[in-house]
């Protein structure tokens, strides 16, 4: 939480958020971070919660395929 929050100060992370990052890996968590900051301003959203992280990885996998 400490990580996400420094990002960018005008972007929050609450805690649920935060969760559901735990298992990447330390090396890659400040990428994951800017493209999730990077896709909150895309997208006019300064509270990045459970619901975003969510549509996050759902744009993720469609980029994939």
């Amino acid at each position: 939480m400490y990580a996400a929050n420094r990002t960018d100060p005008s972007i929050k992370f609450s805690k649920e958020a935060c969760q559901m990052l735990v298992k990447v890996p330390r090396v890659f968590l400040k990428t994951v971070l800017n493209g999730c900051v990077k896709y909150a301003k895309e997208n006019n959203i300064t509270y990045i919660d459970e619901n975003v992280m969510k549509d996050i990885n759902d744009k993720r996998k469609k980029e994939r395929k």
